[in-house]
């Protein structure tokens, strides 16, 4: 199933979404995932070809930590019925189209219906932070999140200042 999303929040991106019928219904009743790619790569445990674990991403909260400092705080739950193994998290930072900070982390499995807490500490460099200043504090976050089962992609800009 291929749906075009376009949230209300005019500053998230659209994008084609691909995925399963059951993912797509979770999608649009959620209405706070700014976007998401899902393809389907596993076999479930009842036999058929595509297993059903659906990413979900709370905003980001932010709080100040310093002059270039930013600690970041999401929840990231699989809404599916089955577990997500080998989860790794990336997270790119960009400011006016340029990259200013990324990190990756290795979740591990994330069980059907779990949700996990993650926070980060984004230390920019005065160079960065700079860039970050000369965008009113406008940065574009681009959060992938890839298991054995499933790609989601979730893009949103966020103020930091």
């Amino acid at each position: 199933m291929t749906l075009r999303v376009a949230p209300e929040d005019r500053r998230v991106r659209c994008h084609t979404v691909t995925m399963n019928r059951r993912t797509a219904i979770s999608v649009l009743a959620g209405a706070g995932i700014a976007s998401i790619a899902v393809s389907p790569v596993a076999s479930s445990d009842d036999g058929s070809d595509e297993a059903d674990v659906a990413f979900e991403l709370s905003d980001y909260e932010i709080v100040e930590c310093g002059t270039t400092c930013r600690d970041a705080t999401a929840e990231l739950a699989n809404d599916g019925d089955d577990d997500a193994s080998d989860v790794t998290v990336s997270v790119t930072v960009s400011a006016d189209g340029t990259d200013v900070w990324e990190s990756e982390e290795d979740i591990g499995t994330l069980e059907a219906g779990d949700t996990v807490t993650r926070e980060e500490r984004v230390d920019l460099g005065y160079r960065d932070a700079a860039r970050v200043r000369a965008n009113d504090g406008d940065v574009d976050v681009t959060t992938v999140v890839e298991s054995d089962e499933e790609k989601a992609e979730f893009e949103n800009e966020q103020n930091v200042l």
